[in-house]
């Protein structure tokens, strides 16, 4: 029943979290839980206009050294000021923010809402995938993302074996998620002149969900 209580406790979880989970990244605990950094290194590779009234870049952004993340921004086609933009993590699918609900999701925020989108693949989805061709469980996963079909969803068992190997290390696969997120965050504020800095959201489902609540 007391508000100040529970926003005590809130930052209590939020500080145990950087500190356990994601602290063993080196890049992020030389940041601050808020803090902007100056922006990734990002290049363009294409754009696609849509008639119905908005446009996606397509582009490469690079997190941490030698690791690549493919982004999209979706933004309206003609912006007289600064928006909103969301940040939107996809969930667990083979295809990354390729998937047909992610994209009608973006779709929506920019045509109905006048907002920005970023999307992006994730470790182990879309482009990024990491295990072509290994079978690291005979008969149950073969890595494969055109076959996987387990719970009719692609199965997560390559995340599973990068984040027990992490664990050897005394990391966390989370922690490079967040990463992920945080040097997004920073190329949204730094990059994107269209961006109201006051306005930065995120959404996300099934794993996106997850990213969005830590």
């Amino acid at each position: 029943d007391d508000p100040d209580a529970w926003r005590l406790r809130q930052q209590e979880i939020r500080d145990a979290l950087w500190r356990d989970a994601l602290f063993p990244l080196e890049e992020l605990a030389a940041r601050s839980a808020g803090e902007t950094m100056p922006p990734p290194a990002v290049r363009v590779v294409g754009q696609v206009n849509d008639p119905r009234g908005f446009r996606v870049q397509i582009m490469v952004l690079e997190s941490r050294p030698g690791s690549l993340i493919p982004i999209t921004v979706w933004v309206p086609r003609t912006i007289t000021q600064q928006i909103p933009v969301v940040i939107m993590p996809p969930g667990h699918h083979p295809e990354g923010y390729r998937e047909a609900f992610h994209q009608q999701l973006a779709m929506n925020l920019v045509l109905n809402a006048g907002m920005a989108v970023v999307t992006f693949d994730p470790v182990a989805q879309g482009e990024r995938w990491q295990f072509v061709g290994r079978n690291f469980k005979a008969g149950e996963c073969s890595f494969d993302m055109t076959t996987c079909t387990r719970h009719k969803a692609p199965c997560t068992l390559a995340l599973d074996a990068i984040g027990q190997q992490l664990f050897l290390l005394n990391s966390s696969l989370i922690a490079y998620f967040v990463h992920d997120v945080l040097r997004i965050l920073d190329f949204v504020a730094g990059r994107l002149e269209f961006a109201d800095p006051k306005r930065i959201a995120m959404v996300g489902t099934s794993g996106g969900g997850m990213l969005t609540a830590v």
